[in-house]
């Protein structure tokens, strides 16, 4: 079988329209519209287009490496709340609904997290203590409501992670 011929096939596979439009649906079309509403957003509010693409380091002339670890801590929620919810989409027929459940939850935990740390919600908007006890009292109902989902899918690393949640709120005074 030429290469030309093996490509087609492989093609078909790929370009199954039930696949493809459910990958547009879900994640081309939301990504497009938020960043269209985020640039027409930040543009009627008085930016600069350069202003709105370019890095916060690149316009103020400061280190690249200025708030490195925070940016660190966020592709790691994002990344779990990706991994949660890519789970869901791949497995969805195998998964029991308690599973899927736990995994929406932690996801939408995740994503929270990350959303408040990019946005610096808890830094600027809402009191520190109500964003925190809000999360601490999400993961604790989350424990509570699948606590033997958590111990068969993996406690230690439910109480490793809790325990960096818990730890990521204390600020060194270096």
């Amino acid at each position: 079988m030429s290469f030309i011929d093996r490509f087609g096939i492989e093609a078909k596979k790929v370009l199954v329209f039930k696949k493809v439009s459910r990958c547009i649906l879900l994640g081309i079309l939301p990504a497009a519209l938020f960043y269209s509403i985020a640039l027409f957003w930040l543009r009627y509010s008085g930016f600069m287009i350069m202003e709105i693409l370019r890095d916060p380091a690149q316009q103020s002339g400061e280190s690249s490496f200025l708030g490195f670890l925070s940016n660190i801590g966020i592709w790691l929620w994002v990344s779990s709340a990706a991994i949660c919810f890519f789970t869901i989409a791949a497995r969805d027929s195998t998964l029991k609904s308690s599973h899927r459940e736990l995994l929406i939850l932690t996801g939408m935990l995740s994503l929270l997290l990350a959303v408040d740390d990019f946005f610096l919600i808890h830094d600027r908007y809402i009191d520190q203590y109500i964003c925190y006890l809000v999360y601490a009292f999400v993961a604790l109902a989350i424990l509570i409501r699948h606590n033997q989902q958590i111990l068969v899918v993996e406690g230690f690393a439910f109480l490793v992670a809790g325990s960096f949640l818990a730890l990521s709120i204390l600020h060194p005074s270096f």
